[in-house]
């Protein structure tokens, strides 16, 4: 059966969804609100729910820490994929053990570590901008979004990524940075510099 606008019938533009209610309109009955698209009546109780929140977070439903750390280690997992066999290649070109061999002056360690920069900021960043979520957070069910729910852009996904890494390379602010998600509203060092929050992806609209 095809589905046709409740407001134009006539209207022969593709459909869209609403957001609250599921029901599918035609361009000119939605508009945009956080990330979401709306029809009239559900553009009206979706403002009232915002203005009755107490904050531009309250909204959401915040990610958890143990989901974060879930996601973390997925994360880390999919990404030794291509750095593992490089890692172990410059190892073994190098001489140097193994235990010294990160630390090491040569330049097999010096190309691994920029190799292993490079794709864990990619990684990060393009996974943030295009879809809204790496695989550790889409298997979590977790979702990187701006203050007001909206999708991270470009400058955003990438400010968080490689300020992330930065902060990864020295030991105690790592540390710190990853302690952070037991705070109130779960957002590390990374996500106060873009300005960003991880939530559970059903709380906001679908990318």
């Amino acid at each position: 059966m095809v589905e046709l606008c409740p407001n134009h019938p006539q209207s022969a533009l593709a459909l869209s969804r609403c957001h609250r209610c599921g029901r599918s309109f035609c361009p000119d009955c939605l508009v945009s609100f956080r990330g979401g698209l709306y029809d009239a009546c559900c553009k009206d109780a979706t403002l009232r729910d915002f203005a009755a929140s107490s904050g531009q977070t309250s909204a959401f439903k915040i990610a958890s820490a143990w989901a974060r750390l879930g996601a973390a280690v997925i994360d880390l997992f999919v990404v030794l994929i291509p750095i593992g066999p490089v890692i172990y290649a410059g190892y073994r070109l190098s001489g140097v053990p193994f235990e010294n061999f990160v630390d090491s002056s040569s330049w097999q360690s010096w190309a691994t570590n920029a190799f292993t920069a490079v794709i864990w900021t990619l990684y990060e960043a393009i996974l943030v901008t295009l879809r809204g979520a790496t695989v550790g957070k889409s298997v979590a069910g977790l979702r990187v979004v701006n203050l007001d729910g909206s999708p991270v852009r470009a400058p955003g996904a990438w400010s968080r990524a490689v300020s992330k890494y930065v902060f990864n390379l020295t030991q105690w602010v790592g540390v710190a940075d990853t302690l952070m998600i037991f705070t109130r509203q779960r957002r590390t060092l990374d996500d106060r510099i873009a300005k960003t929050l991880v939530v559970e992806a059903s709380s906001v609209a679908p990318r």
